[in-house]
């Protein structure tokens, strides 16, 4: 039986364009040519904030975790929210909407379950929460940010999640150089 595949194999072999292939096939040229500039999203607006619908320059890299936004500056739905972390800005991003803080105009971290009421107290103007209701004392997984922009502050209060929470504030407290200072309802 096998005197009558031998003879057959080498067509298939042929057929198949397995054998007697002498070279590697070419790879595919690139799409963009390699001194092109890389797209820009834009640039800073006025409260100092970069935002995509203003036209950022801002990336989606270093430290990425997923919160809830709570409320302060952007004009962000309360809503989810993921945040990248890195030596320049720190981004949030929802949907189509990216605003970056720049990391040198940090001026406070605050952790903890009052973090709304230090951000609304830093900033001077009320920042409104979806609350905590499922914030338990032992495990605080606020965070609030304050930034100052031409003599003004503004301020963003998040909801990290608790998987996040401790690589979120290990990041934020190592570009800033600032400790997270911890709030708690007794503080308030």
């Amino acid at each position: 039986m096998l005197g009558h595949v031998r003879p057959i194999l080498p067509v298939l072999l042929l057929a198949s364009g397995v054998a007697f292939q002498t070279s590697p096939p070419p790879a595919p040229a690139a799409a963009t040519p390699a001194g092109a500039p890389l797209p820009s999203k834009g640039k800073v607006n006025e409260k100092g904030v970069n935002s995509e619908l203003a036209g950022v320059d801002s990336k989606e890299d270093g430290v990425l975790s997923f919160a809830r936004y709570e409320g302060g500056s952007f004009s962000l739905k309360q809503n989810r929210i993921a945040t990248y972390v890195n030596e320049n800005e720190v981004v949030l991003v929802q949907g189509k909407q990216r605003f970056a803080i720049l990391v040198k105009a940090i001026a406070e971290v605050w952790e903890g379950n009052a973090v709304a009421s230090r951000v609304a107290l830093a900033t001077g103007s009320a920042v409104s929460t979806a609350g905590t209701k499922n914030q338990t004392a032992g495990n605080p997984t606020g965070v609030g940010i304050v930034w100052a922009d031409a003599g003004k502050k503004n301020g963003v209060v998040l909801r990290v999640d608790k998987g996040d929470f401790p690589a979120f504030v290990s990041a934020l407290e190592t570009v800033t150089g600032l400790k997270a200072a911890k709030t708690d309802a007794k503080n308030r």
